[in-house]
């Protein structure tokens, strides 16, 4: 994760300057030096909520793939919802602990990076479509583990786990393989309904083949 980091955040920062002031200001003062023309169908309604503190939620909105607001409170009908502990929050925005969508709440490269032009508009289809939970369990290397809640469209149902390592994850992010190639060799296991694990998985897209 250091590694994919191009933005270092401030050491201790709390979860109410890190959403609500450094989000903002470092997306648009970088947003100026990527061409994000092709990325105007991108619009995203996310809420952060942070279980173990009071207040702990946050609304953040993507506008056109170029522009972020953010606020303290409850977002109104967020599309996806991300649930974890504070322990999760700080360990992400260090670098320890790999999780692309808070990075690419605050960095455009990385929003580019996860999303080629070409799969935007298919992208927003298919958020649009999915509807229930979904857990992600991390096991670390000191065999603890780490769950973060995907709400989509404030649905309680189907409900699925995935249970990966954490050295899953980190391949994944880096690219020595895609999510739906870890699950078919076996490095995710599913605990839930097939079927709506594979629209999950969808929203992850693949990587770009090199040419």
């Amino acid at each position: 994760m250091n590694g994919n980091h191009k933005i270092n955040v401030p050491k201790d920062i709390t979860p109410l300057e890190f959403f609500t002031r450094f989000v903002p200001e470092n997306f648009h003062r970088r947003v100026k030096d990527c061409d994000m023309t092709e990325y105007r169908p991108l619009n995203l309604t996310l809420q952060f909520r942070i279980t173990d503190i009071p207040d702990g939620e946050f609304g953040v909105k993507v506008i056109e793939g170029t522009r972020i607001e953010a606020f303290h409170g409850k977002m109104p009908n967020p599309q996806i919802t991300y649930e974890f502990p504070l322990g999760h929050f700080r360990e992400a925005v260090e670098g320890k602990l790999p999780w692309v969508p808070l990075e690419m709440a605050y960095n455009p490269e990385a929003l580019r990076k996860g999303l080629t032009s070409g799969q935007v508009r298919e992208q927003m289809e298919l958020i649009g479509g999915v509807k229930g939970q979904a857990v992600v369990s991390v096991k670390r290397e000191d065999d603890r583990v780490v769950d973060v809640k995907m709400n989509f469209h404030g649905a309680d149902e189907p409900a699925i786990v995935f249970n990966v390592t954490h050295k899953v994850v980190e391949g994944i992010e880096k690219n020595e393989y895609t999510v739906m190639e870890a699950f078919m060799a076996g490095k995710i296991k599913l605990a839930g309904p097939l079927e709506f694990a594979m629209h999950v998985m969808a929203l992850i897209p693949e990587r770009e083949e090199q040419e």
